[in-house]
C-alpha cells in the first residue's frame, strides 16, 4: 500500500508545483505587451486554483497516508526522523503562507488587471506602463512565488535525500 501512496504522492506533487515555475514565463511575456496582462493572470490564478491548491492539499494527505503506511518507521519515531519533521513542517508554512498571503494578493492582482481590460486604452497623454499599485503588487506575488518555489524545492530535497539533521 505505500508505493501506491508514494505514487500518488509524487503524482500530486507534480501536478501541483511543476506548473507554477512557468508563472514568471507568463508574467514576462504579458510585460512585453500590457494587453495581455489580464489573460496571463487569469491563466496563472486558474492554474494556482485548479491544480495548484487541490493537488497541493493531495500531496499533504498522500504524505500522512505513506507516514501511517509505514507506522513502525515513521510514525512511531517521527520526531527522531527531523528530515521529515522538517519537511512536514515547511509544508505547513508553505500553505500558511499560500491561503494567508499569496492568494489573496493574487486575487487583488485578478481585480486590478480586470479593471484595467474594462477600462480600455489609457487616455491620450496617461503615463505609460501599468498602475503603481499593479506594480507593487507584482513585486510582492514575486517574492512570495520565490519563497514559494525555494521551499517546495527544500522540501523535496528533504523527501528525496532524507538527511540526517
Amino acid at each position: 500500500m505505500f508505493k501506491f501512496w508514494l505514487f500518488l504522492h509524487v503524482f500530486s506533487v507534480i501536478v501541483a508545483f511543476g506548473p507554477t515555475y512557468a508563472f514568471p514565463i507568463t508574467v514576462g511575456l504579458a510585460k512585453k505587451d500590457p494587453k495581455h496582462v489580464p489573460f496571463a493572470a487569469k491563466v496563472n490564478e486558474t492554474i494556482s486554483m485548479k491544480m495548484t491548491w487541490p493537488f497541493s492539499i493531495l500531496a499533504g494527505l498522500t504524505g500522512v497516508a505513506m507516514i501511517l503506511a509505514k507506522r513502525d518507521l515513521y510514525l512511531d519515531n517521527f520526531f527522531d526522523t527531523r528530515w521529515l519533521v522538517s519537511g512536514v513542517a515547511l509544508y505547513l508554512v508553505g500553505i500558511t503562507f499560500s491561503a494567508t498571503i499569496q492568494t489573496p494578493r493574487a486575487k487583488k492582482m485578478m481585480e486590478l488587471t480586470s479593471k484595467m481590460a474594462a477600462a480600455g486604452p489609457p487616455p491620450e497623454g496617461a503615463p505609460a506602463g501599468p498602475p503603481p499599485e499593479m506594480v507593487a503588487l507584482g513585486k510582492k506575488l514575486q517574492m512570495g512565488g520565490m519563497f514559494l518555489g525555494i521551499l517546495v524545492l527544500v522540501i523535496v530535497i528533504l523527501m528525496v535525500t532524507k538527511p540526517t539533521l
